[in-house]
């Protein structure tokens, strides 16, 4: 099978820990989701057979005083004030080797919302990227970022909006329907509208299931979205909330417990990740393709734990490791 892409991890920059935790483990190309402009000459550093290739976005583009910068550190945001300067930072981070711009769009669980780019700002990022030919991702974890991400033009929606926060009130992101839950029909639009657009949803469920949202707010959104077609790609935010590096199996079996089939979950962690993550030549056995494979003992469509220990790993047509 082709080697899993992680479309959404962080902090293992340089090749040799690209190497070690996550291609020695069958994850041959990975997605960083925001990295520090330090970084990107490690991620850009990728010998041919020899590491998880990277597909990186560098700091994410932030609003002043938006996310992330009430919860992290400086380095992993860089800040835009307007058009001007919107088209500036993305033109740099192309410039620096960046295949992809990463935004973010989260007022944030608290009553006083942090701030969220203005329009204009907005579509001048995903303007400037797509130009480029960059994939633009976008944090959203509050319902309320959803939509105006959505105005602006974004690829990709990473985790899964599993709250709703208005005008310093708590509004339910999901309704009882007929003895079961499901979104609320605003969320549920907005889902019609991804996957009518071919916005990919990176659900991110292993990180968010160890924080105090875990629940069906989760589940149902991406439940949903799959059932409607949506294209849902794997990521775990891997190192956050004590995640692991490594085949990301928790993430897969979260990804089961909202219904999709093993043959969903595998396409998702290959053809749709590299998708999300701009990796036109990975993601698929195919003439022309990059051979990044995985011989597997046992067979994954009806047991995902398989996948714990392929047999080989062969990164760019070299076995890097042999069981």
């Amino acid at each position: 099978m082709p080697g899993v892409i992680n479309a959404h991890c962080h902090q293992l920059h340089s090749p040799e820990q690209r190497a070690q935790r996550w291609l020695q483990h069958g994850v041959t190309s990975i997605g960083g989701a925001a990295a520090p402009l330090a970084a990107l000459p490690l991620l850009i550093d990728s010998p041919i057979g020899a590491t998880a290739t990277a597909s990186f976005s560098g700091p994410m583009l932030a609003p002043p005083g938006g996310y992330p910068l009430p919860v992290h550190n400086r380095k992993y945001a860089l800040v835009v004030k307007s058009p001007r300067q919107a088209r500036e930072a993305v033109r740099h981070l192309s410039d620096l080797g960046a295949g992809m711009i990463k935004m973010s769009f989260d007022p944030g669980p608290l009553a006083s919302p942090w701030p969220l780019f203005e329009p204009g700002t907005a579509e001048a990022i995903c303007d400037e990227a797509r130009k480029r030919g960059m994939i633009i991702r976008c944090h959203v974890e509050d319902l309320a970022g959803l939509e105006p991400a959505l105005n602006a033009g974004v690829h990709t929606v990473e985790h899964v909006p599993h709250r709703w926060t208005a005008r310093g009130e708590s509004l339910p992101v999901l309704r009882k329907t007929g003895g079961k839950l499901e979104p609320t029909a605003y969320y549920q639009a907005l889902l019609e509208r991804m996957a009518r657009d071919g916005v990919i949803l990176t659900p991110t469920l292993d990180v968010l299931s160890r924080s105090a949202w875990n629940g069906p707010q989760l589940h149902e959104p991406v439940r949903m979205f799959a059932s409607m077609s949506g294209q849902i790609a794997l990521g775990n935010d891997f190192p956050y909330r004590r995640t692991d590096s490594g085949m990301p199996l928790g993430e897969m079996r979260l990804l089961e417990k909202t219904g999709l089939t093993n043959a969903e979950i595998l396409w998702s962690a290959t053809r749709t990740s590299a998708k999300a993550c701009g990796f036109a030549d990975r993601g698929k056995l195919a003439p022309k393709m990059a051979a990044d494979m995985l011989v597997i003992k046992g067979d994954p469509l009806t047991d995902l734990d398989v996948m714990s220990k392929p047999l080989h790993v062969v990164k760019d047509g070299t076995f890097i490791r042999q069981a």
